[in-house]
């Protein structure tokens, strides 16, 4: 049987799908190991109690308690930055609404478990790349940043990211892009002369890699 919070389960109506103090209770065959209760209320903690029946009478009960969710929102936000050596650094906020409704926190132990991380070359995210030895890379909740690495430099990549909690995922998040890059090659032509009495200038060309930009134009070599 199954009931909202608070409800009793005694199961003294077993045999019928009658409510009794805002419960159900079903009388399954000895051969079914399993139920699904439906058209629950998301958001609203049920108890559930199964008991074994025969003729000499009923069984103590095991219960157990689960809240009713659905897939959360797309994770919030999501930005790019360059974060070293062709890698680049995603960040994000946490859905707006996990999957219980806002202000429920008899719930919040079944929101967000965890975040899959999407990467493509392509708007479309098809194909999605693998990073990290597999095309779905995760973060676990609480942690809602994530450094992609082993990029190629001057690739335009697209990002989106998932929320995922246990009815499912959520659909992407907004899709960021950025170009990774490399650390720029050392200055040209280095030279130097002295200028005065204790004083000396040097010169220098800018690296032959100096507009690592690709695709966003106002990356460049930001000084020396």
């Amino acid at each position: 049987c199954f009931g909202q919070a608070g409800a009793s389960c005694a199961c003294d109506a077993c045999g019928s799908q009658t409510p009794v103090r805002n419960t159900t209770e079903v009388l399954l065959p000895d051969a079914a190991l399993g139920v699904a209760a439906e058209d629950l209320v998301r958001g609203e903690r049920y108890y559930f109690g199964v008991s074994a029946v025969n003729p000499a009478d009923e069984s103590d009960q095991l219960t157990a308690a689960s809240c009713v969710i659905t897939a959360a929102d797309p994770p919030a936000n999501l930005s790019a930055s360059i974060s070293g050596n062709l890698s680049v650094r995603l960040t994000w906020d946490s859905p707006l609404d996990e999957g219980f409704g806002a202000n429920n926190p008899q719930c919040a132990s079944q929101g967000v478990v965890t975040y899959i991380i999407m990467v493509s070359v392509s708007p479309e995210f098809t194909p999605l790349l693998e990073i990290d030895g597999t095309n779905y890379p995760q973060q676990p909740d609480g942690s809602n940043s994530y450094v992609v690495s082993g990029l190629i430099r001057n690739q335009l990549y697209y990002f989106a990211v998932r929320a995922e909690n246990p009815a499912g995922s959520s659909l992407p998040s907004d899709p960021v892009a950025l170009a990774a890059l490399t650390v720029p090659s050392a200055p040209a032509n280095v030279q130097t002369r002295v200028t005065g009495s204790g004083r000396a200038s040097v010169t220098f060309g800018v690296p032959p890699d100096a507009d690592l930009s690709g695709a966003n134009s106002e990356l460049s070599v930001t000084g020396y």
